[in-house]
C-alpha cells in the first residue's frame, strides 16, 4: 500500500505547487498590470501637470539643502504646507529628476499599497487555501490600486499612502522591533493628520505606546528646530492656523470630510456650529467603537475606525486621503462569513472605484427635482459611506479574529 500511496502523494503535491506558482504569478501580473494602467492613464496621460505634489516636496527638499527653505518654497503656484520635519524629509525627493522621480514615486506608491493591502486584508487573506492566496490578494491589491483614492495618490504624487502604511506596521504588524508608537510619531511629524492614532493609543489604555508616540514626535520636530529654526517658528506660530488660504477651498468636491459637505449643505452662519456638534458626536461614537474592537482583539477594526473618524474630522479631507478606508475593507471581510459585512465592504469598494462626487456635482443643477437630490448624496457620497461605516462597524468576535492576526490573547480590558 506504501507503494502505491507515494507516487500519488507526490503527484499530489506537484500538482500543489504548480498551483501555488500559477496563482502567485497571476496575482504578480495583477498588481504589475494594475499598476501600469493608474500610471499610464494619470502621470503619462492625463492633461494637467503630473505629480505636482511630488514637485513641491522636491523643491522643497532643495531649498533646505540650500539654507533657503521658507513656507513660500513650492512647485509652480503650490506652497508647502506640512510640518517642518517634513520638509527636512523631503531632502529625499531632492535629487529625483522629472520623468524617473514620478517613475521611482509611483513605483514606491504602489510597493507601499501593496504593503497597506497585506496589513488590511491578512486575516481575510490567510482564511483560503494556501495554494490560491497570491491569487486573492493580487486580486485585491489590483482592486486597491484602481481605486480612485489611490490613482488620485498617484496622479498627485502624494504621500498618504506612506503615512498609511507606517501606522500600520505600528500597529498591525506580528513582529515589532520597535517601541508601539514610535512610527505613528513619526507619520504625525511628516503630516498632522496621523496624530489621531495618539488618541487611539489612549483611549485603548495604552499610555506607553502613546508616550512613544508623542515622544517620537517631539524628537522629529526638535531636529527641524534645530536645523530650520525660522521655518519651524513660522509653521507653528502662524501656518498652521491658515487652512484655506494653503489649502484651497472647503467647499470644493473632492474634499469630503464633514467640515467639506457641511460647508456644502449648511447656511454659512450655522456652519461651523454644525461641525463641532457632528464632528464631536463623530468622535466619541468612533473612538468607543475603536475602543469595543480593541478590547475583543480586532485590532484591525479598531485602527481602520480610528482612520475613518481622522478622514471626518479633519477640516480637509481630499479624495486622495481617502486611501486610509483601505483598512476599513481588511477589517469588513475579516471572517469571510458574514454577509452584511461582505456587502458593505463591496459597496464601499465601488464607491472608491466611481468618481461618485463628481458625478453627483454634475447633477446639482438638473431640472428634476429627484436626480438633484440624488446629486447631493453622490456629491458627498465618500463622506456619508464614511459615517455609516463608523457609526456601523462591529468588532468580530475573538474567536473569528484568532490566527491570520497574530498570536492569541486574551480580551483587554480597558477602564471606562
Amino acid at each position: 500500500m506504501a507503494r502505491v500511496a507515494g507516487p500519488t502523494g507526490q503527484s499530489e503535491r506537484t500538482s500543489g505547487t504548480v498551483v501555488r506558482w500559477l496563482a502567485l504569478a497571476a496575482g504578480a501580473a495583477m498588481i504589475v498590470g494594475a499598476g501600469v494602467i493608474v500610471a499610464w492613464r494619470y502621470v503619462v496621460e492625463q492633461p494637467v501637470h503630473p505629480l505636482i505634489d511630488l514637485d513641491v516636496y522636491k523643491r522643497a527638499g532643495r531649498d533646505v539643502l540650500a539654507g533657503r527653505f521658507t513656507y513660500s518654497s513650492g512647485g509652480g503656484e503650490l506652497v508647502f504646507t506640512y510640518p517642518p520635519f517634513a520638509a527636512l524629509a523631503a531632502v529625499i525627493t531632492a535629487p529625483l529628476l522629472q520623468w524617473w522621480g514620478q517613475f521611482l514615486w509611483t513605483l514606491a506608491s504602489v510597493a507601499a499599497l501593496v504593503g497597506v493591502v497585506w496589513l488590511s486584508f491578512r486575516r481575510a487573506i490567510d482564511r483560503v487555501r494556501s495554494e490560491l492566496r497570491p491569487l486573492l490578494f493580487g486580486a485585491v491589491c489590483l482592486l486597491a490600486i484602481l481605486t480612485r483614492p489611490f490613482a488620485e495618490h498617484v496622479a498627485m504624487g502624494q504621500v498618504n499612502v506612506f503615512l498609511a502604511l507606517l501606522c500600520l506596521l505600528d500597529l498591525c504588524a506580528t513582529r515589532r522591533r520597535w517601541p508601539q508608537g514610535a512610527l505613528i510619531g513619526v507619520a504625525a511629524a511628516l503630516k498632522l493628520t496621523p496624530a489621531v492614532f495618539v488618541v487611539y493609543l489612549v483611549v485603548t489604555g495604552r499610555t506607553r505606546a502613546a508616550r512613544n508616540a508623542v515622544a517620537s514626535f517631539l524628537v522629529c520636530t526638535a531636529s527641524a528646530l534645530v536645523l530650520l529654526p525660522a521655518a519651524s517658528v513660522d509653521y507653528w506660530t502662524n501656518r498652521i492656523f491658515q487652512g484655506e488660504r494653503v489649502t484651497g477651498s472647503v467647499a470644493y468636491t473632492s474634499n469630503q470630510s464633514l467640515l467639506g459637505t457641511i460647508t456644502r449643505l449648511v447656511p454659512s452662519p450655522w456652519t461651523g456650529a454644525a461641525w463641532l456638534a457632528v464632528a464631536l458626536a463623530i468622535l466619541v461614537v468612533g473612538f468607543r467603537r475603536a475602543r469595543a474592537a480593541y478590547r475583543v482583539g480586532d485590532e484591525l477594526g479598531g485602527v481602520a475606525v480610528t482612520a475613518a473618524v481622522g478622514l471626518l474630522i479633519s477640516p480637509i479631507s481630499w479624495l486622495h486621503h481617502f486611501v486610509w478606508l483601505i483598512p476599513m475593507l481588511g477589517a469588513m471581510v475579516a471572517t469571510g462569513q458574514d454577509r452584511v459585512r461582505d456587502a458593505w465592504a463591496a459597496l464601499a469598494t465601488v464607491v472608491l472605484l466611481l468618481p461618485v462626487g463628481w458625478w453627483g456635482w454634475a447633477l446639482l443643477d438638473d431640472d428634476s427635482h429627484l436626480l438633484r437630490v440624488m446629486g447631493v448624496l453622490l456629491h458627498n457620497g465618500l463622506t456619508l459611506l464614511t459615517v455609516l461605516l463608523v457609526l456601523g462597524y462591529r468588532p468580530v468576535s475573538g474567536d473569528d479574529v484568532v490566527g491570520a492576526s497574530g498570536p492569541e490573547r486574551e480580551p483587554v480590558r480597558v477602564a471606562s
